[in-house]
């Protein structure tokens, strides 16, 4: 497979295309590797389009998307193993998502009890 980039020439931020050449013994090797068939690149030129995601979606609201960020932090041994042990449990969830929704329970615990200020005049 040849990747060829090059750049379209447009008035405003132009986005970037990606040419990609599939030739059919890379087709064959894709699949022979385990991908489906309806998963690999047919034989021959695909061109792909990057960048222009909000030109193309105008009306998508990303403040409604759950977006994950990857931390490293320092735990003490014993809340690790806590909630490592919770997560052997036959119906739990992996241990990062159980140490997410407990400060997250913190989180929303504290906007509970905060108290609201009301305007004064």
């Amino acid at each position: 497979m040849s990747k060829i980039g090059k750049k379209v020439k447009r008035k405003s931020n132009p986005p970037e295309e990606v040419v990609i050449e599939v030739a059919q013994d890379d087709y064959r090797r894709e699949v022979k590797r385990g991908v489906k068939e309806e998963h690999a690149l047919k034989p021959g030129r695909h061109v792909f389009r990057r960048g222009g995601f909000k030109a193309r979606h105008a009306s998508f609201d990303s403040s409604n998307v759950a977006v994950k960020i990857q931390v490293n932090i320092r735990l003490d041994r014993e809340v690790l193993e806590y909630f490592k042990k919770r997560a052997k449990s036959a119906d739990a969830t992996k241990y990062e998502i159980e140490i997410n929704n407990a400060l997250r329970s913190v989180i929303n615990g504290e906007k509970a009890r905060r108290p609201r200020l009301r305007s004064v005049g």
